[in-house]
């Protein structure tokens, strides 16, 4: 494919490269001269920041189907683990459908899961520095068919 000009083009563009080496330098017209009595900035530590975080967890059975935690549809003694990418693992037994975690000492986001071993489900969360986290396991009746086939 042929494009006219393209030659001119590219040798006036090389010669006004190889002609930039010939410039003569020009030194600057101002001087840099260093301070001699600096004044030093005073720092203090860095203190992390870290609090409690608190993560509740819910585990109930919704036999009535409306997602609300009703007092008979609670799920006690159900094994409850939380484990953190720093390290940190918990592990609890359901009371009243509840398991609270208080985790102090947390000085940054930290992602990780709240599982349910026995009963095969999890979830991720993020655990910040602050604050509360709810997690919620709601379980529901299976479907089953009205007639057989």
């Amino acid at each position: 494919m042929a494009c006219p000009g393209a030659v001119s083009y590219v040798d006036k563009f090389w010669s006004s490269l190889n002609s930039f080496f010939y410039y003569p330098l020009k030194k600057p017209d101002w001087e840099i001269v260093p301070l001699q009595n600096q004044a030093t900035v005073p720092t203090t530590a860095a203190t992390p920041n870290t609090s409690t975080t608190r993560i509740l967890v819910r585990v109930f059975v919704d036999n009535n189907s409306d997602g609300v935690q009703q007092p008979n549809e609670t799920l006690d003694d159900v094994l409850v683990n939380l484990d953190l990418e720093n390290g940190v693992s918990m592990s609890q037994k359901s009371r009243n459908g509840t398991a609270i975690f208080e985790i102090p000492g947390i000085s940054r986001v930290v992602k990780g899961f709240v599982t349910l071993p026995g009963l095969y489900r999890s979830a991720p969360i993020q655990v910040s520095n602050t604050g509360e986290i709810s997690v919620t396991f709601i379980f529901t009746k299976p479907i089953l068919p009205t007639q057989l086939p």
